[in-house]
């Protein structure tokens, strides 16, 4: 049984789970961070997202917040009452909404970014992170009320960046967003190929990470993932089950020798991957708009990722003072690799993989969708069709390939975070700010400009470092 509505699935990919009585009446919708998978030919990634209000009641169908199918039924009492009821998400619904977006298999890979930090810059410049973060989603929500209370369109992040900057716009913006979720399949390639070899060392990294793309290729041409939705959830459970088994070693292995309060050299090796956590950016218009009480927005994002904030040093500064510069030195980022050898350890690498398998066409399928709405339309179906299908199968052999070339879980990440992630959460957030002229004293153009600043700064010397990591590593 699940609550009326949930938002299930990091950043990229979510699932809503509605239901009018819990279990009886449930229904999925498979919704992208950018739009939402079963709908046709989207011109945008957030072209095809279906607002949450407009799915509300509606004759002989089902909507959210507890609308029940009507089928045939047409009595006038039935649908008065349905018209009646409130759609959209309760303030509760919208925090677990923020929760689920911005919890993802990135924080697997945080202990040794705060390994990276040390134990006092880390958790500081998470915070400061964390702030600067909060307040660019704010100024996405503020500047999209600004176009549209001046007439125009803006329903997604694309027609943010389109009605700033003009078809330019639109392109950076999607490109950074077709960027950051090949990035995250990706991972999810990279994840599983080094917890299965860390499992099963007989079996050789390349190996499998064939299979695993053989295995999902088919799932490539499936237009329609409301069968896959059931991987979300799997992938929430596995990532409670990860949290507890973590925190147990730690509490097991508390106090290791050899931590260090902060370690500057190794610093941009943080910092992109800091950013990295916090990868529902790109979903805030949505989340914003699918609220019942969208004054009560800014409070629900505030306090949910002060929360979420507080987990994430938790964990890596615990981790950290557990296993020590141990961290540091392990070739290998991802704490499950890390942790003791034991059932209940290889129990949650191999679920974890599973789920991230059925996971990864959910999260492939938003830049999918992009790549596609920009081929040409005036062909035959039949040829459309197997220019999208070489399109799809093409980017999972080009996502195996890469994660091949950059087998290294934290780096990656690192990678996405230092040239996608702070385009998005920190550069255009400021920069279509300062375009609309919406700072309403000097101090809010000096943030502006310093996160700016720090995003575009901050992201050239982490993407130096950290490919002189990989290149010292390979």
């Amino acid at each position: 049984c699940f609550p009326p509505i949930f938002l299930l699935e990091t950043p990229a990919t979510s699932v809503l789970f509605s239901s009018s009585d819990y279990c009886s009446n449930s229904v999925l919708i498979v919704v992208g961070a950018y739009g939402v998978f079963s709908c046709e030919a989207p011109s945008t990634l957030n072209a095809c997202a279906i607002v949450m209000e407009d799915l509300g009641p509606r004759k002989g169908s089902t909507g959210f917040d507890g609308i029940v199918a009507g089928g045939d039924r047409s009595d006038s009492l039935g649908e008065s009452l349905l018209e009646k009821r409130p759609t959209g998400a309760t303030n509760t619904q919208t925090a677990f909404n923020v929760l689920k977006s911005f919890i993802g298999a990135g924080i697997l890979a945080l202990p040794q970014a705060f390994s990276n930090a040390g134990w006092i810059l880390g958790p500081l410049f998470m915070i400061l992170i964390a702030a600067l973060s909060i307040r660019c989603m704010l100024l996405i929500v503020k500047c999209k009320k600004a176009v549209q209370a001046r007439g125009g369109t803006c329903e997604s992040y694309g027609d943010l960046g389109a009605y700033c900057y003009g078809s330019r716009g639109r392109l950076v913006v999607e490109s950074a967003l077709i960027l950051t979720q090949f990035g995250f399949a990706t991972a999810y390639y990279i994840f599983i190929m080094e917890n299965i070899n860390d499992v099963a060392p007989g079996f050789p990294k390349w190996a499998i990470l064939i299979v695993a793309t053989v295995l999902l290729l088919p799932f490539a041409l499936l237009r329609d993932l409301k069968s896959l939705s059931w991987t979300s959830l799997f992938a929430d459970v596995c990532i409670v089950y990860g949290l507890i088994i973590i925190f147990y070693y730690d509490a097991v292995d508390c106090c290791a020798s050899g931590t260090n309060a902060a370690h500057i050299s190794t610093f941009p090796l943080f910092f992109g991957l800091a950013i990295y956590t916090f990868e529902g950016m790109g979903m805030v218009i949505d989340l914003e708009r699918s609220t019942q009480n969208q004054a009560a927005f800014p409070s629900i994002l505030r306090n949910t990722l002060s929360s979420i904030t507080v987990l994430f040093i938790a964990i890596g500064t615990y981790t950290y003072a557990s296993y020590g510069n141990e961290l540091r030195k392990s070739k290998n980022s991802i704490v499950t690799i890390l942790l003791p050898e034991s059932p209940s350890v290889q129990l949650l690498q191999v679920v974890y993989s599973i789920a991230l398998f059925f996971t990864y066409p959910l999260m492939m399928m938003p830049a999918i969708r992009t790549l596609e709405s920009h081929m040409r339309k005036d062909v035959p179906d039949a040829e459309l069709r197997r220019k999208e299908n070489m399109t799809r199968m093409g980017l999972y052999v080009f996502s195996a390939l890469v994660a091949i070339a950059i087998p290294h879980f934290g780096l990656f990440l690192n990678l996405i975070g230092s040239i996608g992630c702070t385009l998005i959460a920190f550069m255009l957030p400021t920069l279509f700010h300062q375009h609309l002229e919406l700072s309403e004293t000097p101090a809010d153009t000096f943030v502006d400009r310093g996160t700016f600043a720090l995003g575009l700064v901050g992201g050239i010397i982490a993407f130096v470092v950290t490919c002189k990591e990989l290149a010292s590593v390979s």
